[in-house]
């Protein structure tokens, strides 16, 4: 449980703070997501959510549409690698006979923190790839963020720069 903990405050909050945006602000922003994820030990019960609330941070919608996606793919295979490798060390740790019964108590247990961590690195992953991209309004991620997921549905679209269909405006179309 140690090793994601690890991994999304130093690695994922070194990426977030090099796009400019607080790590700590970005989980109580996704808060609701991550209980979800963590009772349902699976992401694929937030995609939708996800979805929403990274266009309304102000990530374009082509970057979400295709890095989330992508992200929820590729990160199945190494959570299935680590669930099984990660069973079997704690069962030969403990010398512990490998049964099923504790290959089910670890996998659920296990299987919580990595979708956790692997919903917390798609989330960073696509504000990293919006902001390498120039496909992301900084005012309008730092205000969403500022104000917390709450408040943020609350606004309104013109006061965070939407079209009338409530998308973010990004790039030239937020200049113009």
């Amino acid at each position: 449980m140690l090793a994601p903990i690890i991994f999304a405050s130093v690695v994922v909050g070194i990426a977030m703070r090099l796009c400019g945006l607080s790590l700590w602000k970005f989980l109580r922003y996704l808060k609701d997501e991550i209980f979800v994820t963590f009772g349902t030990a699976s992401t694929e019960a937030v995609l939708p959510q996800m979805l929403i609330k990274l266009e309304k941070l102000g990530c374009a919608r082509p970057v979400v549409g295709m890095v989330l996606p992508t992200g929820y793919t590729f990160n199945a295979d190494g959570t299935a690698i680590y669930l099984t490798m990660a069973a079997i060390f704690v069962a030969q740790a403990m010398n512990i006979h490998l049964s099923l019964v504790l290959l089910l108590g670890v996998d659920r247990f296990l299987n919580e923190a990595c979708a956790v961590t692997n919903l917390i690195g798609n989330g960073v992953a696509t504000v990293v790839v919006a902001r390498w991209e120039k496909a992301i309004d900084m005012n309008r991620a730092r205000a969403v963020l500022d104000r917390g997921a709450l408040e943020a549905d609350e606004l309104e679209a013109d006061e965070l720069g939407a079209d009338e269909l409530g998308r973010p405006l990004v790039g030239a179309e937020a200049e113009g």
